[in-house]
């Protein structure tokens, strides 16, 4: 068994699952961003501010980004969303309720 590290530059990285279409998805909480990283190291940004959707305020915490990825039975993704206190679908189309 080996590690190989696929991405780095990340501030609070969680949530991550591997997607059947082989590529693996995480959260940077602090960042509010969720990546995709493939195996050759491609990584991009597939979801920007979508932990929150707040401005910062004082009494807010810095992590306000999304978390606990997974999908659900038609594929759609699930994370929560830590800034607007609440867990959020995104379906193929890329609308998130």
């Amino acid at each position: 068994m080996w590690v190989t590290q696929l991405a780095g530059s990340f501030k609070f990285a969680e949530g991550p699952f591997w997607h059947p279409e082989d590529y693996l998805k995480i959260s940077d909480i602090a960042l509010n961003r969720i990546f995709q990283i493939y195996l050759n190291g491609v990584m991009h940004v597939s979801l920007h501010n979508r932990g929150g959707m707040c401005i910062r305020y004082k009494n807010l915490s810095d992590m306000i980004g999304s978390n606990g990825l997974a999908l659900d039975s038609e594929n759609n993704l699930i994370f929560c969303q830590h800034g607007n206190h609440s867990i959020a679908k995104m379906d193929k189309a890329k609308n998130i309720t």
